[in-house]
């Protein structure tokens, strides 16, 4: 939801007003911690590893 905010285009400020959080930084925190499970959720998809594999 973090992210899909984010890409909308929406501050770090109106984020947290919509989702409910702290303050800015909160979700400025949440963000990075979201991106940070779809790219480990990313590395464990074969179909990603086999990408990798042809981008070399």
């Amino acid at each position: 939801m973090v992210l899909n905010l984010f890409s909308d285009g929406l501050s770090y400020e109106e984020i947290a007003v919509k989702l409910n959080l702290k303050n800015e930084v909160y979700a400025r925190r949440k963000k990075y911690l979201c991106k940070e499970a779809l790219l480990e959720l990313m590395k464990g998809d074969p179909e990603y590893q086999e990408y990798l594999r042809f981008q070399k």
